[in-house]
Protein backbone atom coordinates (compact mmCIF):
# COMPACT_ATOMS: atom_id res chain seq x y z
CA UNK A 1 0.00 0.00 0.00
CA UNK A 2 3.03 2.53 1.28
CA UNK A 3 4.65 1.44 -2.67
CA UNK A 4 1.06 2.80 -4.19
CA UNK A 5 1.65 5.97 -2.40
CA UNK A 6 4.73 6.89 -4.73
CA UNK A 7 3.42 5.61 -7.16
CA UNK A 8 0.69 8.13 -7.24
CA UNK A 9 2.73 10.74 -6.44
CA UNK A 10 5.20 9.94 -9.61
CA UNK A 11 2.36 10.32 -12.00
CA UNK A 12 0.53 13.53 -10.01
CA UNK A 13 3.70 15.31 -10.46
CA UNK A 14 5.06 14.06 -13.74
CA UNK A 15 2.37 12.39 -15.74
CA UNK A 16 2.36 14.80 -19.02
CA UNK A 17 -1.26 16.46 -19.35
CA UNK A 18 -1.98 16.08 -15.55
CA UNK A 19 -4.25 18.80 -14.44
CA UNK A 20 -1.38 20.76 -12.25
CA UNK A 21 -0.36 24.34 -12.07
CA UNK A 22 3.16 23.79 -13.01
CA UNK A 23 6.01 20.90 -13.96
CA UNK A 24 8.22 20.22 -11.17
CA UNK A 25 12.19 19.24 -12.63
CA UNK A 26 12.24 16.18 -13.56
CA UNK A 27 15.25 15.01 -12.64
CA UNK A 28 14.16 15.29 -8.85
CA UNK A 29 11.98 12.85 -8.95
CA UNK A 30 14.59 10.36 -7.26
CA UNK A 31 14.56 12.88 -4.29
CA UNK A 32 10.86 12.19 -4.05
CA UNK A 33 11.12 9.01 -4.36
CA UNK A 34 13.64 8.84 -1.39
CA UNK A 35 11.48 11.15 0.92
CA UNK A 36 8.49 8.81 0.82
CA UNK A 37 10.14 5.81 0.97
CA UNK A 38 12.17 6.98 4.25
CA UNK A 39 9.27 8.58 5.70
CA UNK A 40 6.29 6.05 4.33
CA UNK A 41 3.52 8.33 4.61
CA UNK A 42 -0.37 7.65 3.50
CA UNK A 43 -1.34 9.69 0.78
CA UNK A 44 -2.57 12.59 2.78
CA UNK A 45 0.61 12.96 4.20
CA UNK A 46 2.74 13.09 0.91
CA UNK A 47 2.85 17.25 0.40
CA UNK A 48 3.94 17.11 3.97
CA UNK A 49 6.75 14.64 4.22
CA UNK A 50 7.86 16.66 0.66
CA UNK A 51 7.94 19.98 2.13
CA UNK A 52 10.06 19.10 5.02
CA UNK A 53 12.10 16.68 2.92
CA UNK A 54 12.47 20.83 1.29
CA UNK A 55 10.64 19.61 -1.88
CA UNK A 56 8.92 22.98 -1.92
CA UNK A 57 7.18 22.89 -5.37
CA UNK A 58 5.74 19.20 -5.41
CA UNK A 59 4.25 19.71 -1.85
CA UNK A 60 3.02 22.77 -3.32
CA UNK A 61 1.46 20.69 -6.08
CA UNK A 62 0.39 17.99 -4.36
CA UNK A 63 -1.81 20.11 -2.31
CA UNK A 64 -3.39 22.00 -5.21
CA UNK A 65 -7.42 20.86 -5.27
CA UNK A 66 -8.09 17.29 -6.84
CA UNK A 67 -4.47 16.38 -8.33
CA UNK A 68 -3.92 13.59 -6.14
CA UNK A 69 -7.73 12.38 -6.35
CA UNK A 70 -7.04 12.05 -10.35
CA UNK A 71 -3.81 10.56 -10.26
CA UNK A 72 -4.73 7.86 -7.84
CA UNK A 73 -7.70 6.94 -10.33
CA UNK A 74 -5.61 6.64 -13.24
CA UNK A 75 -2.37 4.26 -10.71
CA UNK A 76 -5.50 2.23 -10.02
CA UNK A 77 -7.13 2.02 -13.84
CA UNK A 78 -3.98 0.04 -14.50
CA UNK A 79 -3.38 3.52 -17.08
CA UNK A 80 0.39 4.52 -15.73
CA UNK A 81 3.83 3.34 -15.71
CA UNK A 82 5.65 4.84 -12.86
CA UNK A 83 9.56 4.49 -12.24
CA UNK A 84 8.68 2.51 -8.44
CA UNK A 85 5.56 0.32 -10.63
CA UNK A 86 5.90 -3.19 -11.17
CA UNK A 87 7.05 -4.20 -14.61
CA UNK A 88 9.21 -0.90 -15.38
CA UNK A 89 12.02 -2.00 -17.05
CA UNK A 90 14.79 -1.68 -14.78
CA UNK A 91 17.71 -0.89 -17.17
CA UNK A 92 16.08 2.66 -17.54
CA UNK A 93 17.57 2.93 -13.70
CA UNK A 94 20.54 1.32 -14.30
CA UNK A 95 21.68 3.74 -17.24
CA UNK A 96 19.35 6.59 -17.65
CA UNK A 97 19.71 7.31 -13.30
CA UNK A 98 17.66 10.57 -12.74
CA UNK A 99 17.20 11.09 -16.58
CA UNK A 100 15.09 7.87 -16.81
CA UNK A 101 11.47 9.17 -17.20
CA UNK A 102 9.35 9.12 -13.99
CA UNK A 103 6.09 8.18 -14.94
CA UNK A 104 4.16 7.03 -18.92
CA UNK A 105 1.00 6.32 -19.77
CA UNK A 106 0.13 3.23 -20.67
CA UNK A 107 -1.99 1.37 -22.67
CA UNK A 108 -4.57 -1.34 -21.10
CA UNK A 109 -3.81 -4.31 -22.75
CA UNK A 110 -0.51 -6.78 -22.76
CA UNK A 111 1.41 -7.87 -19.43
CA UNK A 112 4.43 -6.00 -18.31
CA UNK A 113 6.83 -8.98 -16.16
CA UNK A 114 8.53 -7.16 -13.32
CA UNK A 115 12.16 -7.65 -14.65
CA UNK A 116 11.74 -8.56 -17.93
CA UNK A 117 14.36 -8.34 -20.02
CA UNK A 118 14.23 -6.75 -23.78
CA UNK A 119 15.59 -6.91 -27.20
CA UNK A 120 15.38 -3.51 -29.43
CA UNK A 121 14.57 -3.73 -32.88
CA UNK A 122 14.13 -0.49 -34.95
CA UNK A 123 15.06 -0.22 -38.56
CA UNK A 124 13.99 2.43 -41.50
CA UNK A 125 10.43 2.38 -42.71
CA UNK A 126 10.51 1.55 -46.31
CA UNK A 127 12.19 -1.74 -46.63
CA UNK A 128 12.69 -4.76 -48.38
CA UNK A 129 11.02 -8.18 -47.55
CA UNK A 130 14.60 -10.09 -46.67
CA UNK A 131 15.13 -6.76 -44.26
CA UNK A 132 11.64 -7.32 -42.56
CA UNK A 133 12.11 -11.47 -42.60
CA UNK A 134 15.29 -10.77 -40.55
CA UNK A 135 13.88 -8.96 -37.95
CA UNK A 136 11.45 -11.24 -37.50
CA UNK A 137 13.81 -14.04 -36.86
CA UNK A 138 15.34 -11.35 -34.67
CA UNK A 139 11.74 -11.53 -32.69
CA UNK A 140 11.31 -15.44 -32.80
CA UNK A 141 15.38 -15.81 -31.37
CA UNK A 142 14.83 -13.46 -28.70
CA UNK A 143 11.44 -15.18 -27.66
CA UNK A 144 13.26 -18.54 -27.69
CA UNK A 145 15.77 -16.91 -25.42
CA UNK A 146 13.66 -15.52 -23.20
CA UNK A 147 13.65 -11.67 -23.99
CA UNK A 148 11.00 -9.76 -25.09
CA UNK A 149 10.99 -7.28 -27.73
CA UNK A 150 11.26 -3.42 -27.26
CA UNK A 151 10.24 -1.33 -29.95
CA UNK A 152 8.58 1.88 -31.33
CA UNK A 153 5.53 0.59 -33.67
CA UNK A 154 6.27 2.33 -36.85
CA UNK A 155 5.79 0.42 -39.94
CA UNK A 156 8.58 -1.71 -41.62
CA UNK A 157 11.37 -2.89 -39.30
CA UNK A 158 9.74 -2.22 -36.06
CA UNK A 159 6.74 -3.69 -37.20
CA UNK A 160 8.01 -6.91 -38.57
CA UNK A 161 9.62 -7.41 -35.68
CA UNK A 162 6.95 -6.45 -33.16
CA UNK A 163 4.76 -8.80 -35.34
CA UNK A 164 6.90 -12.12 -34.85
CA UNK A 165 7.16 -11.26 -31.30
CA UNK A 166 3.41 -11.10 -30.91
CA UNK A 167 2.61 -14.00 -32.95
CA UNK A 168 4.28 -16.27 -31.09
CA UNK A 169 3.57 -15.15 -27.65
CA UNK A 170 6.67 -12.78 -26.97
CA UNK A 171 6.24 -10.31 -24.79
CA UNK A 172 5.99 -6.17 -26.88
CA UNK A 173 7.04 -3.22 -24.95
CA UNK A 174 5.91 -0.44 -27.89
CA UNK A 175 7.13 3.07 -27.30
CA UNK A 176 4.66 5.91 -28.83
CA UNK A 177 5.84 8.90 -30.16
CA UNK A 178 2.69 10.87 -29.34
CA UNK A 179 -0.26 10.40 -27.31
CA UNK A 180 -2.56 7.03 -26.87
CA UNK A 181 -5.50 8.53 -28.82
CA UNK A 182 -3.79 8.56 -31.60
CA UNK A 183 -2.93 5.02 -31.68
CA UNK A 184 -4.48 1.98 -29.03
CA UNK A 185 -4.01 -0.90 -30.16
CA UNK A 186 -5.13 -4.06 -28.34
CA UNK A 187 -3.26 -6.41 -30.34
CA UNK A 188 -1.19 -7.98 -27.11
CA UNK A 189 1.78 -5.20 -26.87
CA UNK A 190 1.84 -2.67 -23.87
CA UNK A 191 2.02 0.64 -25.12
CA UNK A 192 3.90 3.49 -23.37
CA UNK A 193 3.99 6.80 -24.18
CA UNK A 194 5.67 9.96 -22.46
CA UNK A 195 3.34 12.52 -24.05
CA UNK A 196 0.09 13.61 -23.06
CA UNK A 197 -3.47 11.55 -24.42
CA UNK A 198 -4.19 14.43 -26.92
CA UNK A 199 -0.41 14.72 -27.96
CA UNK A 200 0.15 14.51 -31.36
CA UNK A 201 3.70 13.29 -33.08
CA UNK A 202 7.04 15.12 -32.53
CA UNK A 203 10.79 15.27 -33.53
CA UNK A 204 11.11 15.77 -29.73
CA UNK A 205 8.96 13.16 -28.66
CA UNK A 206 10.34 10.46 -31.25
CA UNK A 207 13.94 11.32 -29.93
CA UNK A 208 13.17 10.72 -26.62
CA UNK A 209 11.62 7.61 -27.52
CA UNK A 210 14.61 6.27 -29.14
CA UNK A 211 16.71 6.87 -26.35
CA UNK A 212 14.35 4.90 -24.38
CA UNK A 213 14.63 1.47 -26.60
CA UNK A 214 18.29 2.18 -26.93
CA UNK A 215 18.50 2.37 -22.90
CA UNK A 216 15.94 -0.16 -21.80
CA UNK A 217 17.32 -3.15 -24.35
CA UNK A 218 20.18 -5.36 -23.20
CA UNK A 219 20.65 -5.27 -27.28
CA UNK A 220 19.01 -3.01 -29.91
CA UNK A 221 19.10 -4.44 -32.88
CA UNK A 222 19.41 -1.85 -35.77
CA UNK A 223 17.57 -3.98 -39.20
CA UNK A 224 18.28 -0.96 -41.90
CA UNK A 225 19.17 2.81 -41.67
CA UNK A 226 20.29 5.54 -44.47
CA UNK A 227 23.10 7.58 -43.45
CA UNK A 228 22.61 11.27 -42.00
CA UNK A 229 18.72 10.74 -42.56
CA UNK A 230 16.03 9.50 -40.71
CA UNK A 231 15.23 8.64 -37.09
CA UNK A 232 16.77 5.35 -37.13
CA UNK A 233 20.49 7.23 -38.29
CA UNK A 234 20.24 9.36 -36.03
CA UNK A 235 18.50 7.95 -33.02
CA UNK A 236 21.38 5.23 -33.37
CA UNK A 237 24.71 7.66 -33.43
CA UNK A 238 23.06 9.18 -30.42
CA UNK A 239 22.68 6.19 -28.20
CA UNK A 240 26.43 5.21 -29.20
CA UNK A 241 27.82 8.63 -28.13
CA UNK A 242 25.49 8.47 -25.49
CA UNK A 243 26.52 4.63 -24.54
CA UNK A 244 23.22 4.47 -23.90
CA UNK A 245 23.16 0.57 -24.43
CA UNK A 246 24.62 -2.17 -26.75
CA UNK A 247 23.85 -1.87 -30.26
CA UNK A 248 24.27 -4.31 -33.58
CA UNK A 249 23.44 -3.99 -36.77
CA UNK A 250 22.52 -5.68 -39.91
CA UNK A 251 25.24 -6.44 -41.72
CA UNK A 252 25.09 -5.43 -45.48
CA UNK A 253 27.43 -2.91 -47.99
CA UNK A 254 25.33 0.63 -47.33
CA UNK A 255 27.66 3.38 -46.06
CA UNK A 256 25.14 3.60 -42.72
CA UNK A 257 25.90 0.43 -42.09
CA UNK A 258 30.28 0.91 -42.08
CA UNK A 259 29.81 4.14 -40.34
CA UNK A 260 27.91 3.16 -37.14
CA UNK A 261 30.37 0.08 -37.34
CA UNK A 262 32.60 2.80 -36.96
CA UNK A 263 31.17 4.99 -34.36
CA UNK A 264 30.83 1.43 -32.38
CA UNK A 265 28.21 -0.93 -33.40
CA UNK A 266 28.82 -4.47 -33.44
CA UNK A 267 27.17 -6.96 -35.88
CA UNK A 268 24.82 -9.38 -36.01
CA UNK A 269 25.29 -11.67 -39.32
CA UNK A 270 22.57 -14.05 -38.41
CA UNK A 271 19.56 -13.57 -35.90
CA UNK A 272 20.17 -16.80 -34.65
CA UNK A 273 24.01 -15.60 -33.45
CA UNK A 274 21.94 -13.33 -30.80
CA UNK A 275 22.40 -15.74 -27.79
CA UNK A 276 26.71 -14.14 -28.62
CA UNK A 277 25.19 -10.55 -29.25
CA UNK A 278 23.26 -10.76 -25.51
CA UNK A 279 25.97 -12.30 -23.70
CA UNK A 280 28.76 -10.01 -25.43
CA UNK A 281 26.42 -6.53 -23.76
CA UNK A 282 28.76 -4.67 -21.71
CA UNK A 283 27.01 -4.42 -18.24
CA UNK A 284 25.35 -1.33 -17.91
CA UNK A 285 26.25 1.59 -15.38
CA UNK A 286 24.12 4.60 -14.25
CA UNK A 287 25.48 7.88 -16.41
CA UNK A 288 24.13 9.57 -13.15
CA UNK A 289 25.38 9.46 -9.77
CA UNK A 290 21.97 8.14 -7.31
CA UNK A 291 21.16 4.73 -5.28
CA UNK A 292 19.64 2.78 -8.60
CA UNK A 293 19.19 -0.63 -6.33
CA UNK A 294 16.97 1.49 -4.05
CA UNK A 295 14.67 2.48 -6.64
CA UNK A 296 14.01 -1.29 -7.85
CA UNK A 297 12.96 -2.51 -4.47
CA UNK A 298 9.81 -3.30 -2.61
CA UNK A 299 7.74 -3.41 -6.29
CA UNK A 300 4.18 -5.03 -6.21
CA UNK A 301 2.74 -7.85 -7.79
CA UNK A 302 1.62 -6.20 -11.25
CA UNK A 303 -2.21 -6.22 -11.79
CA UNK A 304 -4.29 -4.59 -15.06
CA UNK A 305 -7.76 -2.89 -14.73
CA UNK A 306 -10.25 -1.47 -17.46
CA UNK A 307 -9.37 1.31 -19.94
CA UNK A 308 -10.25 4.76 -17.39
CA UNK A 309 -12.95 6.35 -18.84
CA UNK A 310 -11.61 10.26 -17.73
CA UNK A 311 -8.16 8.96 -20.06
CA UNK A 312 -9.80 9.01 -23.38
Amino acid sequence: MRERVAEVVLAALYLRGAPRAADPPKRGWPGVVAALRRERPSLGEAASVLRKAGATLPATLLDSGGLLAWAEEAVEEGYVLTAVSPGYPRRWLEGMGESAAPAFWRSPSGVLEDGGSWVGAVGSREVSSSVEDYLAEVAAQAGRLGHGILSGGAVGCDSAAERAALHIGTPVLRLLPHGLRFRCEDDGAVQLSLAAPDEPFSRALAMERNALIYGGAQVTVVGHARLRAGGTWHGATEALRRRLGHIVVRPDDSAAVRALRALGAGQLSDPRDLSYALASAPAQSALFAFENSRLCENRRPASLYDWPAFAI
